[in-house]
């Protein structure tokens, strides 16, 4: 039943929210908006079914689910028009760059100005 799944559900969801933005994790987001996609269709569908035709505690499961997905969405949202990102107005291209002028090549080992491609080391 759904009371087995219910946790299940719930620390997936948990867990995909909070790696959501993170660059190691880019099928979180995907993973979201699927289960949001399904629970809300699901949750559609049982409103035009009969009463007994779907399990009350999936209903309760599935609205539960899909009510923090969203709200975390809405939440960031929140927080993205209250707090824009904002780029510099300009950029000083003029500026001097922070590398040596002339090239140095020197190999982990220690040994200094080398002319060679350092494979021996």
């Amino acid at each position: 039943g759904a009371s087995e799944f219910r946790p299940i559900l719930s620390n997936l969801i948990d867990d995909l929210l909070l790696v959501r933005h993170l660059p190691e994790y880019p099928a979180a987001g995907m993973l979201l908006l699927y289960l949001s996609h399904r629970l809300g269709s699901d949750l559609l569908r049982a409103s035009s079914a009969a009463k007994n035709q779907v399990e009350a505690t999936y209903l309760a499961t599935a609205m539960d689910a899909f009510g923090k997905i969203t709200s975390a969405v809405a939440g960031s949202l929140q927080r993205n028009r209250e707090n824009p990102f904002k780029l510099p107005e300009s950029m000083n291209l003029c500026a001097p760059s922070p590398e040596p002028t002339e090239e140095i090549n020197r190999c982990f080992c220690g040994r200094g100005n080398l002319d060679t491609f350092m494979v021996d080391c």
